[in-house]
């Protein structure tokens, strides 16, 4: 398990790079920006996440039906910022991780609750533009992320 101190002391400048503090696991761009980042590890071609059961917050990831393999894992939607903690588990030894582990499994957790809204606005290369405000007000008896 990671924390989100841990996580928050690595620079992400992707949303799948947030997977790499995972000992063993490298996440690289495959043939252009828009596409499911390629997964390596522990010597593996997992492709593009096939073999790499990945949820966030609960949510499985993978796509059961692809026309690039049964278990697509697309992270483009994640918002790093909000990564509260990263379980993992690497390895074929656990079968109540279900179909799409057959390399390991991975949980992004998102926080609940923030300490202080964030906001930020990022500019790059061929148009690349990037905002993000995010919060956790009171609405009723919860919070709001």
């Amino acid at each position: 398990m990671l924390t989100q101190q841990q996580l928050a002391a690595r620079s992400a400048y992707r949303p799948g790079e947030l997977l790499e503090a995972t000992p063993g696991l490298i996440v690289s761009q495959h043939s252009g920006e828009g596409k499911a980042k390629q997964f390596y590890l522990r010597g593996f071609n997992l492709d593009h996440g096939t073999g790499l059961r990945t949820t966030v917050d609960g949510m499985l990831v993978n796509q059961r039906s692809h026309a690039h393999g049964q278990g697509w894992t697309d992270l483009n939607f994640l918002i790093p910022e909000l990564a509260n903690r990263l379980d993992y588990r690497t390895g074929p030894y656990y079968a109540d991780e279900g179909d799409f582990a057959a390399a390991g499994a991975l949980a992004v957790r998102y926080a609940d609750t923030l300490p202080e809204g964030i906001a930020s606005l990022g500019l790059g290369q061929n148009g690349y533009r990037r905002a993000l405000l995010a919060d956790s007000p009171v609405l009723g008896k919860g919070k709001l992320l």
